[in-house]
Order: structure tokens, then C-alpha cells, then sequence
């Protein structure tokens, strides 16, 4: 999981305000099946602080119900920090089953994006909790 890099989304010609420091992307490999999650819920233990938590899941072509399972709960501990869990890259097979598993339906259509990118610029757009409070 990594910060954002403002400067080199503004290289690329991304516009982003770049004051928001809560905005953390992760980039996915591999299938997120049963073997997995274990390691996928200690990777997101400590998430305090987190307006938004974009997952790049171009690298996940495969996710089973324990991966979805994973994802529900993962979005629950962000939603209750004050959290949002968006979604970049999903590949259409992934997307059929998270859309199964309820989890498109609890997380809204509006946190899936083409582009790690364009989720970084909405994120930014719906402003943050933890920077209002600062």
C-alpha cells in the first residue's frame, strides 16, 4: 500500500489538488481466493487515518467468495473509520463476481473507475474528514 505521488500524477497531466494525504492505493496480484485472504487482511490491519483506500485490481483476474468475503469486511472496518473503499481496473470476470457477492451493491457503482487515477481525483473531490479535522 502506498501514498499517493501528486507530482507524478501532475507529470502525467492528472489534475489533482494533491492536499489530501489519506488517499492510499494498493495494486493487486494474483487470484484473491481462500489461500490468499489471510495475507489480504493483514496487508490492510492498519488502516486509521484513511479517507479513501483505492484498490487496483488489474493484476486480479480471479476472486472467489472467501475473496469477497475478505472485501466486504474490508470495506466495514474503513466504513466505520469514516472510510471509503473505490476500486480501479476490475477485470469484467472479477467484476461478475463481486456484483454476485453483493459487493458492488453494498459498495455503489460510483466507487468503481477505469483508472487508479481517476478514483485518486474523486477521492480528492469528495473531501476528507481527517483534513477538515486537522
Amino acid at each position: 500500500m502506498q501514498d499517493v505521488d501528486t507530482e507524478r500524477l501532475k507529470q502525467r497531466g492528472i489534475e489533482t489538488t494533491g492536499q489530501c494525504q489519506h488517499v492510499r492505493v494498493a495494486f493487486l496480484t494474483g487470484p484473491l481466493f481462500f489461500a490468499a485472504t489471510g495475507q489480504f487482511n493483514e496487508a490492510f490491519s492498519n488502516l486509521k487515518d484513511t479517507h479513501a483506500l483505492i484498490l487496483s485490481m488489474r493484476g486480479v483476474s480471479l476472486i472467489d467468495t472467501a475473496g469477497i468475503e475478505a472485501l466486504h469486511r474490508l470495506h466495514e472496518k474503513l466504513h466505520m473509520q469514516g472510510g471509503t473503499l473505490m476500486f480501479a481496473g476490475v477485470h469484467e470476470n472479477a467484476y461478475t463476481m463481486m456484483k454476485r457477492g453483493g459487493l458492488v451493491q453494498t459498495i455503489g457503482e460510483e466507487n468503481f473507475f477505469w483508472s487508479s487515477d481517476q478514483a485518486i481525483v474523486e477521492a480528492e473531490k469528495r473531501g476528507c474528514q481527517f483534513c477538515e479535522s486537522a
